[in-house]
């Protein structure tokens, strides 16, 4: 289970990478990680969708965790999109 979570954030990892730089530029410097990542992956059909899977498959597997608890960490990061990136891959 935690192998095929890993592989799916190094696959959106990449994905991410080819986003050009500037498309995270339109939020905020204050904005949360999930405004920035949002606004990165806004063009790529259901990347914003594995990234919520792998939230709750984390929260899941560690069993003490309520299923909202990553997404709620990560929406109050204020960061700049790679130090987001970095919460959500390993």
């Amino acid at each position: 289970m935690r192998r095929s979570l890993l592989a799916v954030f190094a696959t959106l990892a990449l994905a991410l990478g080819l986003v050009p730089a500037g498309s995270a530029a339109g939020a905020d410097p204050p904005a949360s990680c999930a405004g920035v990542v949002g606004t990165s992956i806004a063009g790529q059909p259901g990347a914003r969708a594995e990234i919520a899977h792998g939230f709750v498959a984390e929260a899941q597997s560690e069993g003490v965790h309520p299923p909202g608890f990553f997404q709620s960490e990560w929406s109050q990061l204020h960061q700049p999109l790679e130090g987001c990136l970095e919460f959500i891959t390993p």
